[in-house]
């Protein structure tokens, strides 16, 4: 796993860029069918060309994937760059199907009520949101994510009814950020380099006050960063659609920290997303 981790020829880095034939990928591969998932990266005709800054595409189109309930290694970025509006509503339901197994334990690791104001970054359909604010009746949660998604979550995920959940479009790499006490990145930073998750979390942390927080729910690698294997076969993932990773909690601490966020804490939910919480 290590050296498949590493830039070796035998790394995933390597055969990332063995399966690139002037611009185009070969067809690259499939995870081992006894696995939780697997899927196809690429095609003859799809290029896997880097991300623009300022979006959160990745520039990979999954082609073909295979999840089982509650396990799904598809990066939210990848919402982003579909090429209709029925293959983003695709990958929405499979991402709010996440949230419908995973995502009242990591809302509910902590106690947000402090957090009466909270935006959910990059957050898709509003499913977290909606879990929020079933746990905690005094709050609203805006969610911010692109025009499209936008778009999309309201037309097909939230009820007309549900008046504590709102949304606005915008690009937090580069828009100005909901007024919050709170600050969730739920499942984001894996899509990104460390650079890039800096400078999304010095822009969060410009916008935090103080006293405020940021929740951040990844698939946490154990210290040594070998295991578990879920989250381990996670991280090849990204590094194939996105340039990132998952991390371990001490390197989210590392990133956090220049942001301004200390007290740092971690709850591990006995399921595939963990949640840690700072203040700043």
């Amino acid at each position: 796993m290590r050296k498949l981790l590493g830039l070796g020829t035998h790394s995933l880095r390597g055969f990332r860029s063995w399966g690139r034939i002037g611009g185009r990928p070969r067809a690259l591969a499939t995870w081992d069918k006894t696995l939780p998932f697997h899927l196809e990266w690429g095609s003859g005709t799809d290029p896997i060309s880097p991300r623009q800054p300022g979006t959160r595409a990745c520039g990979t189109r999954v082609l073909a994937y295979n999840v089982h309930p509650g396990c799904c290694p598809i990066s939210p970025s990848v919402v982003s760059r579909a090429r209709s509006e029925d293959e983003r509503l695709q990958f929405m339901r499979a991402l709010q199907a996440i949230w419908s197994v995973h995502g009242r334990s990591v809302m509910a690791a902590f106690d947000l009520s402090p957090f009466p104001r909270i935006c959910d970054l990059g957050g898709c359909s509003g499913a977290l949101a909606k879990e929020c604010v079933s746990l905690y009746p005094a709050c609203h949660v805006t969610v911010f994510d692109i025009p499209e998604v936008v778009h999309t979550a309201r037309k097909h995920f939230l009820s007309q009814e549900e008046e504590r959940i709102g949304f606005r479009e915008g690009d937090f790499f580069k828009d100005p950020l909901p007024d919050a006490d709170l600050y969730i990145l739920a499942r984001v930073l894996h899509d990104w380099t460390d650079d890039k998750c800096s400078q999304l979390l010095a822009r969060i942390g410009q916008a935090c006050k103080p006293g405020g927080g940021i929740l951040v729910v990844e698939s946490l690698l154990d210290a040594e960063g070998r295991g578990p294997l879920t989250t381990q076969l996670y991280s090849l993932n990204m590094l194939v659609q996105t340039e990132g990773q998952e991390r371990t909690l001490a390197q989210y601490q590392a990133l956090l920290a220049p942001a301004g966020f200390r007290d740092v804490r971690c709850k591990r939910t006995g399921g595939i997303y963990d949640a840690i919480l700072a203040r700043k």
